[in-house]
C-alpha cells in the first residue's frame, strides 16, 4: 500500500514512500521473511522504519533465534 504522503532519506536525498515490502533476514544459516512497512526509497538499504516496522523486525529475530540450538 503506497501513499502519497512522502518523506526524503537523510542518506541520499531520494524520496521515500511508505510502504510494505517483504524482507527475508537471515542468522545462522537459518531464514524468516517477513512483511516490513516503512517509508522506502528505491532500495530496501534505503529505508526508516517506525514502531510497526521495529515490531516486525524483532518478531523476525525471535523467530530466527528459537531455530538456532543453543540460544
Amino acid at each position: 500500500m503506497k501513499t502519497m504522503e512522502g518523506r526524503f532519506s537523510t542518506e541520499t536525498g531520494a524520496r521515500l514512500v511508505f510502504e510494505t515490502r517483504s524482507i527475508t533476514f537471515t542468522h545462522a544459516g537459518h531464514s524468516v521473511t517477513v512483511d516490513m512497512p516503512g517509508w522506502y526509497g528505491t532500495s530496501d538499504e534505503d529505508a526508516v522504519f517506525g514502531l510497526e516496522g521495529q515490531a516486525a523486525y524483532q518478531r523476525a529475530m525471535t523467530t530466527l533465534k528459537a531455530r538456532t540450538p543453543g540460544l
